[in-house]
């Protein structure tokens, strides 16, 4: 959900509206929106822009452009967390985030901390249409006249120092040509092993951008049936996105010459002989999955092997507890 933090109050102090995004993307969107107001700062505590993922969108130019800045004050800022920004691994999202905010505002400030609960150093980007004040003293002044009582961590000359960045940071940020765009956010062509009954086609074709879905399945007479009795999934059977190819799954990926943005299993569980087991081993991962996706392309079951292990680690937690 959307929250709106309390304002500041005090003599000398300039009330704030703050809106900290921290909803789903198509809801913080449509939140944004649909407000009338207008925002001092606008504040962007969100995951990663993990291509595909959940917050990718709320990264790109046209989103700052169409949708931030124009909720923004006139003097508005807006702060967005830009990943982990270490010597060896700034380059992953925190030199792009940055360069895109550079797109659409006038003045735009990095700025990065060391957090130990991360293990490395992580960045921020600050952005508005009005310059900053970096004056140390100043910043402390501010400091003194809206906060009761005295800060442990944050002063003046902390916050300015974390904005000089080392010289390989800062070359990267100069030189950095990527932008986040819509065009990237979602993941084009997709590979379903499996799924004769058609829903995880039903479920793939929700996204108006998918181009173009294989879905293989071995057995034609189970695929026949449900082109004939499954009603809600008759759709999928007759969308032209849809290339239905009755073979072993496998083979279909290592005889095709392209790769895939997303490959989803949707394949009976591995028993022991089994007819899917081979598709669940370490050898065909590694391989023909890793042989048939984009770089940055993703395997469903990558994800549920992610999910069992972070299972395993809170399991093996919990136990240590106990004993």
């Amino acid at each position: 959900m959307t929250r709106k933090a309390p304002k500041q109050t005090g003599a000398h102090q300039k009330q704030l509206d703050i809106l900290a995004p921290t909803c789903a993307v198509y809801e913080l969107r449509a939140e944004l929106e649909q407000r009338q107001e207008k925002f001092d700062i606008i504040v962007g505590d969100l995951a990663d822009p993990v291509e595909g993922g959940p917050c990718y969108q709320l990264y790109t130019q046209s989103f700052y452009e169409n949708i931030v800045k124009p909720k923004l004050d006139d003097t508005g800022i807006f702060v967005t967390q830009a990943g982990p920004a270490g010597v060896f691994t700034h380059k992953e999202v925190f030199s792009s985030i940055y360069n895109t905010i550079k797109q659409v505002f006038k003045y735009v400030l990095a700025y990065t901390a060391h957090v130990p609960s991360f293990a490395d150093t992580w960045g921020w980007v600050m952005a508005s249409d009005q310059p900053f004040c970096l004056d140390a003293g100043k910043m402390d002044k501010k400091i003194a006249e809206r906060i009761e009582g005295e800060l442990l961590y944050l002063n003046g000359a902390l916050f300015f120092s974390s904005t000089i960045l080392n010289k390989t940071i800062t070359k990267t940020l100069k030189n950095e040509s990527h932008v986040y765009t819509e065009d990237d956010a979602s993941p084009k062509n997709v590979f379903i092993m499996g799924g004769g009954e058609e829903s995880a086609v039903t479920k793939v074709l929700r996204h108006k951008s998918r181009e173009k879905i294989v879905m293989r399945d071995i057995d034609q007479e189970v695929v026949d049936l449900c082109k004939k009795h499954l009603i809600a999934n008759h759709e999928a059977f007759r969308n032209k996105k849809l290339n239905l190819v009755i073979n072993d799954a496998k083979a279909e990926l290592e005889q095709r010459q392209e790769k895939f943005d997303i490959i989803v299993g949707d394949l009976v569980d591995p028993v022991e002989g089994g007819p899917c087991y081979q598709l669940y081993t370490q050898s065909f991962y590694e391989i023909s999955l890793n042989l048939s996706l984009m770089t940055l392309g993703q395997s469903i079951e990558d994800c549920h092997a992610l999910k069992r292990e972070i299972e395993k680690m809170i399991q093996d937690k919990s136990n240590m507890v106990q004993i």
